[in-house]
């Protein structure tokens, strides 16, 4: 977070230690080399992040308070960076075990259309590596990126891939496959211990089946040694049935991670969908025999990017003989479930027919959604049937199909109040899929796939929504989990569940999202949580948002999956993190006025006079959240609270870390507020500098939050 003001300083943080400064990127929250720097986003009080002087934005919105309710000014020895609070709570600290430690790169290099030998070669260099295994690349190409990278070992194929290691490579050898791929192969020795290293790039379809399970049945089969990594570029995503032909005797470092597919995307490295959407199909393997511990994963959002395709990188502990680790330390980080009563225990479903096993009954139906026996491929994870989208489009405009369900919490209003009340909230997701099949092998017809979100919300009295959890768009070809816990904020009555199914017509005539076995407890906790209120920017910018933004020119709202804009970004539309609309940004973005080159802000103000006595004892906090993204990661956005003083001028400005991925991410910041603080600004900042390059945003909330008070 950078942080400027009246006696404040710049200051920076990384969010992941993985994302070193030399990646040129990051995800969730890191800094993003190639940032164009503080002083190309809008200011707010003259002074930027790097003492560039600067003109102030429009003027604030009157606060309309009583003027014997003036608070005094914010005291002058108060340090803006002494109020910036870590983004959120660190986990607990996690003992390993002694062993083996690798650090593993795969990258499909696109035959170097974005970058050249040199350029991936220096970026590879600065990840510390131990192996690169790279796809799309010749013999006389990978020696360029090795000596770049200062790896200097390497093996080549015939077949387009390639291993890097910094410890020599013995007996490398091209091992054919089927439909005329093949991988490549080599033994390496590791901190004493000898590791089998392939890497791979393989067919989808029914050719990437007969590849996985040559892969296998035959070359894994005969590998005797147990120490085993393959990685590579395997064209399908987790739950795909090549892959779980891999999986019969591989682990994924992905899924033992915790990700689900599309997550985190690893291809494409710009845009949105394409013909096969967005996947996560750049995969590290390991010997489901000899387990390791992934102890570090990212897929690296680089910017400029240096392929279609994404880093990514892994960092393994492995047993150093072949007796694999007893237990796994890392497993309650990565379980959905892991901050949820056990299952004997948890409270009542509050929620009716949540598994369509009573057809539609109790759920507010929108879109053509209904109950079936099957949504295509997919069966009912348990019971009869399942909730799926609609056969065939109903309408153009309309993209979704929906369910939802409203539950009163009246009964347990002083627990809410008192800040006492909990949610836990669940359900399976999944998408069906249509297959193609040859010469009696069945694959899964690898194309864009409607996705579904599980939308958890809180409401007030009045039904207005006081905080909103997301699972996420997802699009999985099996049944996977969604499990979020939300504090109730004081003052809700009633908590709303809907699930949305996003309709990708690359896809076929079906929305073929599904549903299954929902979940809502409540609990009332013995202690108080930290949640004081509902978000201050109430919908977020979703249609019917009680208090717009501010939308200065070049931003403007749209709807998801809809072609927009004259500048023609892409022939696949652009998609909102959730829900029906966000918000997009881009010079030309109203086709009627003239370009809006130049720093521009999305905003709202927000009184904070209903928390004054916290605020003036220290301990009030806000959580300041949004989602973000780039089209191409060549332009940036970020997030930006403005504390104003007493008279209504900037008093500090708090920044994000800045974003050009060109995938959503989710950007959290908390900072405490100062005494007499009474009035903030939240904008999302864009520098709008580039006609090739755009930027959404989604998701945007203000959460206050009640902290001890300050030693």
């Amino acid at each position: 977070m950078g942080v400027a003001g009246r006696g404040g300083s710049g200051i920076a943080t990384l969010a992941l230690a993985l994302l070193l400064t030399a990646c040129g990127g990051g995800t969730n929250g890191s800094d993003v080399a190639g940032d164009p720097g503080p002083a190309d986003l809008l200011p707010s009080d003259g002074t930027t992040v790097d003492g560039t002087n600067a003109d102030v934005p429009a003027e604030l919105p009157d606060r309309d308070l009583p003027e014997t309710q003036a608070p005094d000014p914010i005291p002058g020895d108060v340090d803006p960076e002494a109020l910036v609070l870590p983004s959120e709570d660190l986990p607990p600290a996690v003992e390993l075990p002694a062993g083996v430690a690798l650090r593993v790169v795969t990258l499909n290099v696109y035959g170097f259309h974005y970058a050249t030998p040199e350029a991936i070669g220096a970026f590879l260099g600065g990840l510390d590596l131990d192996v690169a295994m790279l796809e799309e690349i010749g013999a006389d190409t990978a020696a360029l990126v090795a000596t770049a990278a200062n790896l200097p070992y390497v093996a080549a194929g015939s077949v387009g891939t390639a291993i890097l290691s910094k410890t020599p490579l013995i007996d490398a050898a091209e091992v054919p496959l089927v439909e005329g791929r093949g991988l490549l192969h080599a033994t390496t020795v590791v901190d004493g211990v000898t590791f089998s290293v392939y890497a791979a790039h393989i067919s989808w379809h029914v050719e990437g089946n007969l590849q996985a399970k040559q892969i296998a049945a035959e070359v894994l089969a005969a590998d005797p040694l147990p120490h085993l990594v393959m990685a590579g570029d395997f064209n399908d995503e987790h739950y795909s049935t090549q892959i779980n032909y891999l999986e019969a005797v591989l682990t994924d470092a992905a899924t033992a991670t915790g990700w689900y597919p599309g997550q985190h995307i690893t291809w494409p490295s710009t845009g949105f969908d394409e013909t096969e959407g967005a996947q996560t199909i750049d995969l590290v393997f390991y010997r489901k025999a000899l387990p390791a511990f992934v102890t570090g994963l990212a897929a690296l959002n680089l910017a400029p990017v240096l392929s279609d395709h994404k880093p990514v990188v892994a960092d393994l502990l492995f047993p150093r003989d072949d007796t694999p680790f007893a237990g796994d330390p890392l497993a309650a980080g990565r379980d959905p479930f892991a901050a949820f009563p056990p299952a004997e225990t948890r409270p009542l479903n509050l929620l009716v027919n949540p598994g369509a096993e009573d057809g539609l009954n109790g759920w507010d139906v929108g879109g053509g959604a209904q109950a079936g026996a099957t949504c295509l491929h997919l069966a009912p994870r348990t019971g009869e049937a399942l909730f799926k989208g609609f056969d065939a489009p109903i309408a153009p405009e309309v993209s979704w199909s929906s369910l939802s369900q409203v539950v009163d919490l009246a009964t347990h209003a002083a627990a809410i109040d008192a800040g006492r009340g909990r949610l836990y909230a669940a359900a399976f997701l999944a998408s069906g899929y249509r297959t193609i099949e040859k010469n009696g092998e069945v694959s899964n017809l690898l194309t864009t796939y409607s996705d579904g979100e599980v939308i958890v919300e809180t409401l007030d009295a009045a039904g207005v929504a006081l905080s909103r959890t997301v699972s996420g768009r997802r699009d999985t070809l099996a049944w996977h989990p969604f499990a979020a816990v939300v504090e109730v904020p004081p003052g809700a009555r009633s908590a709303r569940v809907t699930w949305l199914a996003h309709y990708k017509s690359q896809g076929g005539d079906a929305n073929s999202a599904a549903v299954d076995d929902l979940y809502l407890g409540f609990e009332e906790r013995a202690t108080a949580h930290d949640v004081l209120g509902g978000t201050l920017v109430p919908g977020g910018g979703k249609p019917g948002d009680p208090a717009p933004f501010t939308v200065a020119p070049g931003w403007a709202t749209m709807d998801d999956g809809q072609p927009v804009g004259p500048w023609g970004i892409s022939m696949f539309p652009p998609y909102c993190a959730s829900g029906k609309a966000c918000f997009i940004a881009n010079p030309s973005v109203d086709p009627d006025a003239e370009p809006a080159v130049g720093p521009a802000a999305l905003s709202r103000t927000v009184d904070l006079t209903p928390w004054a006595a916290d605020v003036d004892a220290g301990r009030l906090a806000l959580r300041w959240a949004a989602s973000l993204r780039t089209f191409g990661a060549l332009t940036s956005v970020r997030l930006a609270l403005v504390v104003l003083d007493a008279d209504g001028t900037p008093w500090a400005t708090f920044e994000s870390p800045s974003q050009q991925a060109a995938e959503w991410t989710r950007v959290v910041q908390r900072t405490r507020m100062p005494p007499n603080a009474r009035t903030v600004r939240l904008e999302v900042r864009a520098p709008l500098d580039r006609q090739d390059d755009t930027v959404f945003a989604d998701e945007i909330s203000l959460v206050p939050l009640r902290l001890p008070a300050p030693e």
